[in-house]
């Protein structure tokens, strides 16, 4: 497992067995539809992903700014997310 993480490193976003994911910060349902897109997380599974920023936390965290390697938006809506990264690495 990866311990270290720095901006432009590549990850693939991994399948949730529901439609929530604990470590990334996806928006709400209610957000993505407000901004007219289609909520379907499914969507982003396997999708190539890239940091943009990494912030270590006072509680030794590491929080991750993701973005679509191929410029596109989450949701058709959204250009950024974030993520707990040692949790979503364990996580899968």
């Amino acid at each position: 497992m990866a311990t270290e993480v720095k901006i432009g490193d590549v990850f693939e976003i991994g399948t949730s067995e529901s439609n929530q994911y604990n470590h990334t910060d996806f928006p709400g349902l209610n957000f993505i539809i407000k901004r007219g897109s289609i909520a379907n997380y499914k969507r982003e599974e396997g999708e190539k992903v890239f940091g943009t920023s990494v912030k270590e936390k006072k509680d030794s965290s590491t929080k991750i700014k993701l973005k679509y390697t191929d410029g596109g938006r989450f949701f058709g809506s959204h250009p950024v997310v974030s993520a707990d990264f040692q949790e979503a690495v364990k996580s899968g």
